[in-house]
Order: C-alpha cells, then structure tokens, then sequence
C-alpha cells in the first residue's frame, strides 16, 4: 500500500510539472509565430530635388525603386532576423515588404529593432559591415536609371510595433541642376533630338551599409547623358534636367557637351576653373544657347562661352 500511495504521488508530481514546463515554453518566442507582427513605415527625403518638370524623389521616396534593409535585435539575439530585407514605397511615403522574406516586430515588448536602409537596393550587398561598388549609370535619361543612380542612406533605433519606423533618408551623391536656354538667334527646330552629358566623370564609389559612408569617385572617366530635347520641339526654348554622379573633382575644362543629331555637331561648355563637388549637395548651372555656338554643322566641334556653376545648397 506503501509503495503505491508513493508511485501514484510521483505520477501526480510528474503530470504537474509538465503542466508547468508547458505553459512556461507557450510563452516562449518560438511557439508565437502567429502573432508577428510586419514591419513597415515610412521614408521621406527632407530635401528639394527636382528633374525636368518631373519631381523624382521630392521628399517622398519614389515607388519605381526598392529599398534594402538590414536589421538587428535590441538584445543582439539573432532570432527572427534573416539579413537583408526589400521593401517598397506606395508614392506616399509608406513602405512595405516586397520580398520572400518578412520582417517582423519581436514578441517580446521590451526588445526593438535598429534599422540601416539604402535605396536602390542591390541584391550582391549581402554582408551588413562590408563595403560595395556603387555605379550611376552611364545614361540618365530615363527617370528609372537617374532613380537608379541616386544612392540613399537612412537609420532608425527602437523599431517597435507601438513606435513604427519614419526613416529620414539623406541623398549620399552629389547633383547637377543644368537649365538649357535656347537663345532666339537658333530655331528651335535645328535642336530637335540633340543630347546633353556631363563630361569626364568617375562613376563609382565604395558604399559601406552599416554607416553610409562612401568613398572618393574611382572609375574611368566616363560621360553621361541626362537630357534630350524633345524630338517634336517646336516652340519651348527652356529645358532642365538633372544628373547625379559621385562626389568629386570637375576641372578646368569641359563640362557639358551638346551633341545635335546629326551625332556629329559636338558643342561643348567649358569650365574656368577646377571645382570640387560634396554628397548631399546640388549645384545649378545655365546656358543660354546662340546662333554662334551651332554654326558651321559638319564633323566641327564648337567651343563655346565658358560658364561655372552659378550656385549650390545641401540636400541634408
């Protein structure tokens, strides 16, 4: 009788630890999956950024474009994170996954997320403290490579489900403004399908995702066009678009060159003096266009007024 009061006790003992042990592990991460919670948010760029009569990028972040993004856990765990994700952006500001994988909010209230974001995101950028090529493209005439080309950078610390990220980007490159004045003494005709490049310019940097941070241009000096006037132009004498290329030195030289379509008649702005570009900064420069400059057609390359960039502002 002894015995089995004892045997029966211990199996009552038993049966009550495991009731404990369960409801200790339902508690546990691992068995909440289902109610994770994605993450999203917002972006902007508190900046002006204009192309064309087309504003790319004017604060709120295109939808054309993905954006990257790595993330880690307050309490440096390594659960739920699986390194980088891709977001979209709806034209309004918010974001969402766009990906197969999803990020969400931790179970546990009392850990958050830091969040490191880059736009456009690059599939090859894999290790969070390592740094990449980063390329403009060789033409930014189409709005997608010109978005393409604008490297971005933001942070968020304490992502919660209760304090949704708002990533404030900073543009990383550096911006040219070009205004083209068609002066009267030309018809406007004669312009028709002619392109507009910034010359000699190096078109890589090293970008590091875990701080931003870029290195100086490296490259072959290439140039890249950005504009062309409308092939059915006929009475708009004023065009302007924008170019983004790495932070670098422009020097004492050609600047813009203005190729007609006979893609023989090359006219080229000069620069007086060297330049030095920073990231995060746009510079504008205008040229009014003369009868001078395009006379003469054939195989001949025109120099022509010499001009320098008329002004600058940071886009930070």
């Amino acid at each position: 009788m002894g015995r089995g009061r004892i045997l029966i006790k211990s199996i009552i003992l038993i049966s009550v630890l495991s009731i404990l042990c369960a409801c200790s592990t339902s508690s546990d991460e691992s068995v909440l999956n289902e109610q994770l919670i994605p993450v999203e948010g917002k972006g902007s760029v508190w900046t002006r950024d204009t192309r064309a009569t087309t504003a790319l990028q004017d604060k709120v972040i295109s939808s054309e474009i993905t954006m990257g993004m790595f993330a880690f856990r307050s309490d440096e765990s390594t659960y739920g994170i699986s390194n980088p994700y891709t977001f979209t952006f709806d034209g309004n500001g918010s974001f969402t996954h766009s990906g197969e994988k999803t990020l969400s909010y931790p179970i546990k209230t009392s850990v958050s997320l830091n969040l490191f974001s880059y736009i456009p995101y690059n599939d090859s950028y894999i290790d969070f403290s390592s740094s990449y090529d980063f390329t403009v493209k060789s033409s930014q005439i189409e709005d997608a490579d010109y978005l393409a080309s604008d490297l971005l950078y933001g942070t968020f610390t304490g992502a919660l489900e209760s304090n949704r990220p708002n990533i404030s980007y900073t543009h990383k490159l550096s911006r040219l403004d070009f205004t083209l004045t068609i002066d009267n003494t030309v018809a406007v005709e004669d312009m028709r399908s002619a392109t507009i490049s910034i010359v000699g310019i190096k078109p890589t940097v090293k970008f590091k995702p875990s701080d931003g941070s870029i290195s100086d241009a490296s490259g072959t000096e290439v140039d890249i066009p950005f504009m062309t006037i409308p092939s059915d132009a006929t009475t708009i004498r004023t065009y302007t678009a924008s170019v983004r290329f790495p932070p670098q030195l422009i020097e004492t030289g050609d600047f813009i060159k203005i190729t007609l379509n006979d893609q023989k008649t090359v006219i080229t702005v000069k620069r007086t003096s060297d330049f030095t570009t920073t990231g995060g900064t746009y510079y504008t420069s205008d040229y009014n266009l003369t009868a001078t400059a395009v006379s003469g057609g054939g195989a001949s390359v025109k120099k022509f007024d010499e001009v320098n960039i008329t002004g600058s502002a940071t886009e930070q």
